[in-house]
């Protein structure tokens, strides 16, 4: 190895995916502490591993004759598996193999002489009945492709070792039209607990994987994700192509590749502000070349809306490179009655790149009338929700959806505000149904308005309702619950409170200058705090709650005001400054392998994450109520 600071000794599966989608990223994956990655992927990431971790404990349990290969450096996990492969009948859990550079590693494997299974975890859901990994005309299907690869990397570097083995290799995933049999298996299978074979063997599909593997080793179906060829793949055999990749990586040779549409969602594009004086964008050096002396200026990567497809093919990169359409001005869209579409927030971004005058902000009356109609009080609520492969419930499927908290801000005409809050803290109950009963302690539920974002919470209580009419018989007080969800939510003949869903007013009715591409609300709360005098003048001062001493959300650094999302996360330990960091932060409290003092540092992040959320829509809600109090005045002048 040369002129090389790898991040790894040996090439994996993980790094030939990298090469397969753009061997460009294989230098940038070897220098880690030059090109850093966005650190956004990361929680999603944790709860895949998360699930995937669930359905090996599964699956175990399924061969409970296998022995381990213990986790190490990875020359003596590989001379601790050819150990036990010496036998003629083994079963073995994390089994690994190593071959020249390269290195694999297989949740199981099961060796009965020459005929050897091997099975590979993933984690996505699977349909015996419908679904097949190949389409009608008999190619892989894309949804499968990256884990057929991946699985047909691992196969190479076992087959290289043991060319005389009859290997039969097997997708395992979860079985989407199976149950659970029992409550709270996942706990179970992290705890030890004995559970019956036949009570957990249908919630994973076995699917014979040969011909797909075959396939791809043949070359019948592409390696890469576009169609540049990186590697002739019509003159080079699979394991040729996978040692070049290989070669690429550890020899510090850049193969330098075509930018393009895969460029879009490249874990290298990462925010210059947050670069280290040694470290560089690996999306801005591949584009360099390109845009030259513009690079760094908005890409159309950033707009919102679909049209991208169009841009690249005409070699359009930059916002500021469009022609603005003649029929649509930014002002147009202002003056207009109708709703502000994905195109209209398009439009607005590629004039401002241009440099052209926007509106600083656009409300439209729809918004207007309706918050007008919301009665007090204000109910701010929202909840943090999780799926998860093996579900945590008799009767229910895979990634069956639990939700786990909850947090509402209640504002009241006088302008008082409180706070109320529940999170579930991974014992043997049921969440889904503890969560209602906690909803009914909050004061006043019933009356005035509830406000939510984007429609999700009303979605899930009547999801609940749902689950409590098919288990009524097994769930103590379960018609008093019904009964109230449907003064909730409607039932029959029954009127339900106002439920307002301020995300479809900001998506339909809402601009700013400062905002972007995403309408997430930690973005929009940033773009509102930016231009809201009466936010400034609140949240400047300290704030305090059961979550929160004295914190002052309102931060202005270098100019820069910072996201109160930002400021929550460096509150300290276990900070959860997004939802899937909820949920891996939740996974963590039901595999009650914590000490109490981290068990309550998960539940203050959960706690405190909930609570800026329901704080968020009430800063929105006050930022629009001055608008409108400010309308009003100038009508009545």
């Amino acid at each position: 190895m040369s002129g090389n600071e790898s991040s790894s000794d040996y090439f994996t599966k993980y790094l030939f995916r990298t090469g397969c989608n753009c061997p460009t990223k294989l230098y940038y994956k070897a220098r880690p502490s030059i090109y850093p990655e966005r650190e956004e992927a990361l929680p999603f990431i944790a709860h895949i591993r998360y699930n995937k971790r669930q359905l090996r404990l599964l699956l175990e349990r399924l061969y409970p004759q296998g022995k381990r290969v213990a986790h190490g450096d990875r020359e003596h996990m590989a001379e601790e598996t050819a150990q036990l492969l010496e036998q003629d009948y083994t079963v073995i859990y994390n089994a690994a193999f190593l071959y020249r550079s390269l290195f694999s590693r297989v949740p199981l494997l099961e060796k009965d002489g020459e005929r050897v299974r091997i099975y590979n975890l993933q984690t996505k859901a699977f349909d015996p009945q419908r679904y097949s990994m190949t389409n009608r005309q008999g190619r892989i299907h894309s949804k499968w492709i990256d884990y057929l690869r991946d699985f047909a990397y691992q196969l190479l570097v076992i087959k290289k070792l043991y060319p005389h083995w009859k290997l039969e290799p097997y997708l395992v995933l979860p079985d989407k039209t199976a149950t659970a049999p029992i409550d709270n298996l996942d706990q179970k299978l992290v705890s030890g607990v004995p559970v019956e074979v036949e009570d957990m063997s249908d919630l994973l599909a076995f699917v014979p994987v040969i011909d797909q593997i075959n396939a791809i080793w043949d070359g019948r179906e592409p390696l890469f994700d576009d169609r540049n060829d990186y590697v002739e793949a019509d003159r080079y055999s699979f394991e040729e192509i996978v040692l070049q990749l290989s070669e690429w990586y550890f020899s510090g040779e850049k193969k330098v590749t075509d930018v393009g549409k895969k460029c879009g969602n490249c874990e290298f594009r990462v925010d210059p502000m947050s670069l280290g004086q040694q470290e560089i964008s690996g999306f801005e050096e591949c584009w360099k070349d390109v845009l030259e002396e513009k690079n760094g200026d908005a890409h159309i990567f950033d707009l919102i809306g679909a049209g991208n497809g169009e841009l690249l093919q005409d070699k359009i990169f930059l916002q500021h490179e469009i022609p603005l359409e003649e029929k649509i001005q930014p002002e147009q869209i202002a003056r207009s009655k109708g709703r502000i579409t994905d195109h209209h927030r398009r439009i607005l971004q590629i004039a401002k790149a241009k440099g052209r005058k926007v509106p600083d902000e656009i409300i439209k009356p729809q918004l207007l009338d309706e918050i007008q109609d919301w009665e007090f009080p204000l109910h701010f609520l929202d909840f943090e929700a999780g799926s998860f492969a093996v579900p945590i419930r008799a009767g229910k499927k895979p990634y069956h959806q639990v939700v786990f908290q909850f947090s509402c801000h209640t504002l009241h005409g006088d302008g008082s505000l409180h706070h109320h809050q529940w999170v579930h803290r991974g014992d043997d109950s049921y969440p889904n149904y503890e969560l209602v009963a906690e909803l009914k302690k909050i004061p006043g539920i019933l009356s005035g308005t509830i406000v939510h974002y984007s429609g999700f919470e009303r979605s899930a209580l009547r999801r609940i309702r749902g689950e409590l009419q098919q288990e009524s018989d097994r769930v103590p007080g379960a018609q008093d619950l019904i009964q109230w969800l449907e003064k909730v939510v409607g039932g029959k003949g029954t009127p339900s409170p106002q439920l307002a869903d301020l995300g479809h007013l900001v998506k339909n009715y809402y601009y700013n200058a400062e905002m972007k591409d995403s309408l997430s609300i930690k973005d929009v709360l940033l773009s509102v705090m930016k231009i809201s005098p009466v936010l400034k003048e609140r949240f400047s001062r300290p704030y305090s709650s059961n979550n929160f001493t004295d914190i002052v959300w309102w931060q202005q650094e270098k100019q820069q005001l910072e996201n109160p999302y930002d400021i929550l996360r460096d509150e300290g330990e276990n900070a959860v400054g997004r939802g899937t960091e909820a949920m891996v932060a939740y996974s963590e409290l039901r595999n009650g392998l914590n000490e109490p003092e981290a068990v309550e540092s998960l539940i203050r992040g959960l706690l405190s994450y909930c609570e800026l959320d329901t704080l968020a829509l009430v800063m929105i809600y006050m930022h629009w109520q001055e608008k409108l109090k400010e309308i009003r005045s100038r009508q009545n002048e």
